[in-house]
């Protein structure tokens, strides 16, 4: 059974670490076709004289059902986003090698899209104790570069020969969105709808009325061949009810366009060109993706990665950039006749296999353990903040005592010698005051007290005669 990439950590913990999953699906060759592919599927490894092995997490074997595909590579991606995770994955491929088929499926065989769904109801029904989940989808399509809405066509008026209601009269249809960052979500596609679903069957229903919708024509390799990116978005709430932690997860499920070489058909090349462009992106956005998780254990910077350059690596930008735990279903031909597109898938799916990944869950702040968590954690970061200021602050009074110091001697010695002017005239008369005094009374003694006066003999005698 294959494991979810390297080191890969615990469903259950807050971190995931480890690299994109890749698996190999071989399409049997025809009858009149010849192979020199060998397959060895205990060994997850595919063989050319020419070139060598392949290695990849799982090498699935000719003949085996669907759910054995997902339940090897699809289920713990699924299981990441019922836990909080994001969770990305997508079919790639040349044209005719199984991609929507083992995306979609049959009635009798249901793919990777349908088997998730029933996977996420009931994972839910079995939480009802414990956890309270909200389920949202959106259908989207890129065509020609342009972004569609798929679940945003009323009353399609389809004509027998039609292979895609784009074709004929519909009303409010939704086309050329744009995409736009998201702090919450990474990007968002402006203007996309969102349908809510309470069961497998509502879920289901919403994505078949889409797939009505979507652009299918005839090519080289196969009669009815998808012509577009379709993406179902499945957004994931889930409230702890003991706990009360909030997570918010989405799961894409991505089936691509087939590569090819030009077509002989003129009304296909317009298409071919745009869908080549852009999985020549993804090839380029997977290849620089790989040299940077191979030279960033050294330190080592890989430059700009080339996410803008089509509107298919734009979308998945925060998957591919590590923000979502992603699968691969890489889908070959055997036959000899196609062994150059073949190569090319395999060569792609051996530098994905190569992208590392650092996913953390999407917890939300509630009134749960996880916001104690997050206020402590800003705690800390604001004490360390404090800290770092008072340090900046004791240097910068170390500065300015010393200025200050200078200039408090300055001034000092500036008011003492003011205070001193200042002073003078009233100590001048403090002490002339006396001298004034004795001249304008002079009967009155200033210092000591007054004694009585003493008289000589004479004056009594003289006293005693004016008073008889």
């Amino acid at each position: 059974m294959s494991r979810l990439g390297h080191r890969a950590s615990s469903i259950n913990e807050s971190v995931y670490n480890g690299t994109i999953s890749v698996s190999v699906r071989p399409k049997p060759p025809s009858e009149h076709s010849k192979s020199s592919w060998v397959i060895d599927s205990e060994e997850n490894t595919i063989f050319s004289p020419e070139l060598g092995d392949f290695t990849f997490d799982s090498v699935f074997g000719l003949g085996i059902n669907n759910l054995y595909v997902y339940e090897n590579s699809v289920s713990q991606v699924v299981q990441k986003a019922l836990n909080g995770f994001n969770g990305t994955v997508f079919a790639y491929g040349m044209t005719g090698s199984g991609k929507t088929h083992s995306m979609q499926g049959t009635d009798l065989d249901p793919g990777v899209i349908p088997l998730a769904v029933a996977d996420i109801f009931n994972y839910i029904e079995a939480s009802l104790h414990a956890k309270k989940y909200s389920v949202k989808v959106s259908y989207l399509e890129i065509y020609n570069e342009r972004i569609f809405d798929l679940l945003a066509l009323s009353d399609p008026i389809v004509s027998p020969n039609a292979t895609s209601s784009y074709n004929n009269t519909t009303t409010n249809v939704r086309d050329d969105l744009k995409i736009r960052d998201d702090p919450l979500v990474g990007v968002k596609v402006m203007g996309l709808s969102e349908e809510s679903a309470s069961s497998v069957e509502q879920l289901l229903n919403i994505i078949s009325r889409g797939d009505l919708a979507r652009k299918t024509g005839a090519t080289d390799f196969n009669s009815r061949s998808s012509r577009s990116h379709a993406v179902v978005l499945i957004r994931l709430g889930c409230i702890d009810l003991i706990s009360k932690a909030e997570t918010i997860s989405t799961l894409s499920l991505c089936d691509l366009a087939g590569s090819e070489k030009a077509t002989t058909q003129t009304d296909r090349r317009k298409e071919g060109s745009f869908i080549n462009k852009s999985l020549l992106a993804l090839s380029s956005v997977i290849a620089k993706l790989s040299v940077a998780s191979t030279v960033s254990r050294n330190g080592n910077g890989v430059g700009h990665i080339p996410y803008r350059d089509s509107k298919l690596t734009r979308l998945l930008q925060p998957a591919l950039s590590g923000n979502s735990v992603i699968s691969i279903l890489c889908t070959i031909h055997l036959g000899d006749n196609t062994f150059s597109e073949t190569v090319n898938t395999l060569r792609f799916a051996a530098k994905a296999k190569n992208v590392t990944l650092n996913v953390s869950k999407h917890e939300l702040v509630g009134a749960g353990g996880n916001s104690d968590k997050i206020i402590e954690k800003l705690q800390t970061t604001i004490e360390k903040q404090k800290a770092e200021i008072d340090l900046l602050k004791a240097s910068q009074s170390l500065n300015n005592l010393s200025i200050s110091n200078n200039n408090n001697a300055d001034s000092t010695n500036q008011r003492t010698s003011t205070s001193s002017l200042a002073l003078t005239p009233i100590l001048c008369f403090i002490l002339i005051l006396p001298f004034w005094e004795l001249v304008l009374f002079p009967e009155i003694t200033l210092i000591g007290p007054q004694r009585p006066k003493k008289h000589s003999p004479e004056t009594a005698e003289c006293s005693k005669k004016t008073s008889n």
